[in-house]
């Protein structure tokens, strides 16, 4: 999708999306949704842009342990505390709100891909790989299967009728 950069970095972007949180805030449970999300599989934290949160109007409070984050009205909205030289949220819900897959980031064989995509048609895979239909769909080798797929032949057999002898 794009490259995005910090001060010391460059870093992949691999799609945009809805990223929502739960936190509390002198006891009021508090639901936060981020729209624009950025997905950066390289990155191994989440991570919350102020400038971007300057944009919307939000103001954002540090001190030497904690961060307040205020809606445009004034109100806090998310709290943050200081761990070393960054301040994290704390969220009440610990399964993730935001469903993401992480791409393989390595080529895989034809037949690999023709597994992670249910036993599709050959003719249909090699069509997504030179039309570039699907993002991430990086093939090493020959664009076609190297036989015939037996969970495939398998799936197609029909069955036997059976006989009268009672086994």
């Amino acid at each position: 999708m794009g490259l995005a950069a910090t001060k010391e970095s460059i870093f992949n972007v691999t799609g945009k999306g809805k990223a929502k949180i739960e936190t509390c805030v002198n006891g009021t449970n508090r639901n936060i949704t981020f729209e624009d999300a950025l997905h950066t599989p390289e990155l191994c934290s989440n991570l919350i842009s102020v400038s971007k949160l300057a944009e919307k109007g939000v103001k954002v409070e540090f001190d030497q342990h904690e961060a307040r984050v205020r809606s445009v009205s004034g109100a806090v909205i998310m709290t943050a505390k200081r761990c070393g030289h960054l301040y994290a949220i704390e969220t009440i819900s610990r399964t993730p709100t935001a469903l993401v897959s992480q791409k393989k980031q390595r080529p895989a064989t034809f037949d690999t891909w023709h597994r992670r995509f249910g036993h599709a048609a050959p003719e249909k895979i090699h069509e997504m790989a030179v039309k570039t239909l699907v993002d991430g769909l990086n093939i090493t080798g020959e664009l076609t299967m190297g036989g015939r797929c037996e969970d495939c032949i398998f799936g197609k057999h029909s069955t036997h009728s059976f006989n009268d002898n009672g086994y």
